[in-house]
């Protein structure tokens, strides 16, 4: 636990790096500031996950990937390429922003050809190399080349049974044995393959994604919108040493905002109320001064982090699935409340312009009498 205390010490200090370097250091204080006191990163820091670990590397490869561009530098590219590797085996859904990163390297035009041509091998190069032990290790047991089992399963006894579990009314014990019967019947086992298992398991799930695409999508959505919106309020209460109500499925999918929070209100004791309401204002500052941090980074032309930030954001909302959860903004929180910082230091310097302006009229004012 103390590991992971300083892992997420860890974030905090490259957020300041990478605001300082985009931003100057004004917000970048601001930035830390933030992270310091955002709710779900203390709470997860005390928490056993694998969240603030994954966090960490990934951020500290974006960082890396951002030097090396802006640099520029073909080592620090390479590295970038070795920090997501690493953050890839501690999460194999950071595999997909690998490529993406390798892409940015090739297209970026303001580094030579030349450079961008050594970066990129050296970066999948290095890649490759740090995931090839797990790679060969799961090649010699399963005979197959893959990281990980667990992106059937979870989108088929998550995503695909959520989503018909709201479309249906269906108990989600029900669907889930629905969905188990039929992956026996093609082929699944315990004492199987897992690689083969996962297999079938996306096979069903994405058949049934083909078969109700616009309710999978509007629930896939909704499930984005869960995690920013998300409180988190029975963990809090939990790690507090207060009990905590549960909310229901059937209002966490309840079509309209309105129904989801008159369930809140129903579920939860007035003490998680009270936590929802300080939390929710910290998101509700958070958000709000991020969409200004954006617009002024366009103004400012600061492009290069502008398209590194909202890739991140883009990648794991699109990946985030229909549950939500509210760890599973961990990686993209450092990107958001940096464009948050940069927000709030814009709103404050435009309201200590607007003062200083009435104050130097009233002046003015007083001269002429």
């Amino acid at each position: 636990m103390l590991i992971q205390l300083f892992v997420n010490v860890g974030s905090l200090l490259l957020l300041y790096v990478w605001c300082d370097r985009v931003f100057g250091r004004r917000v970048a204080l601001v930035a830390a500031s933030l992270y310091a006191i955002e709710p779900h990163a203390i709470l997860y820091s005390v928490t056993l996950y694998s969240d603030t670990l994954f966090a960490f590397v990934f951020l500290a490869g974006v960082v890396a990937l951002e030097r090396g561009l802006r640099k520029p530098s073909a080592p620090l590219l390479v590295t970038s390429g070795g920090l997501l590797a690493i953050a890839t085996l501690i999460r194999p859904v950071a595999q997909y922003g690998a490529v993406l990163a390798g892409l940015l390297i090739v297209l970026y035009p303001k580094n030579r050809w030349s450079l961008r041509r050594r970066a990129v091998v050296g970066f999948a190069v290095v890649f490759f190399l740090v995931l090839t032990p797990w790679l060969h290790r799961n090649n010699a047991a399963y005979d197959h080349v893959g990281l990980s089992t667990i992106g059937g399963s979870n989108l088929l006894f998550w995503n695909a049974t959520y989503a018909e579990v709201a479309r249906t009314g269906t108990p989600v014990e029900e669907v889930r044995a629905a969905f188990r019967e039929e992956a026996e019947l093609q082929g699944v086992s315990e004492d199987g393959n897992p690689f083969e298992n996962s297999r079938i398991y996306s096979r069903i799930a994405i058949d049934y994604i083909r078969t109700h695409p616009s309710y999978y999508a509007a629930r896939h959505l909704k499930g984005i919108a869960n995690m920013f919106l998300n409180i988190g309020t029975k963990r809090i209460s939990s790690h507090l040493g207060l009990q905590s109500g549960t909310l229901e499925y059937r209002f966490f999918a309840a079509p309209g905002a309105v129904q989801m929070m008159l369930g809140f209100l129903k579920a939860k004791a007035p003490h998680e109320i009270i936590i929802a309401l300080i939390v929710g204002l910290f998101l509700l500052l958070t958000y709000l001064s991020a969409v200004v941090g954006g617009v002024s980074m366009l103004r400012r032309k600061k492009y290069l982090y502008f398209a590194i930030t909202a890739g991140v954001l883009v990648y794991f909302s699109a990946l985030t699935g229909l549950i939500g959860l509210v760890r599973y903004k961990l990686p993209i929180m450092p990107f958001y409340l940096a464009l948050s910082a940069q927000g709030l230091v814009v709103v404050s310097d435009l309201r200590t312009r607007r003062r200083s302006a009435r104050l130097s009229a009233r002046a003015a004012e007083v001269a002429d009498a």
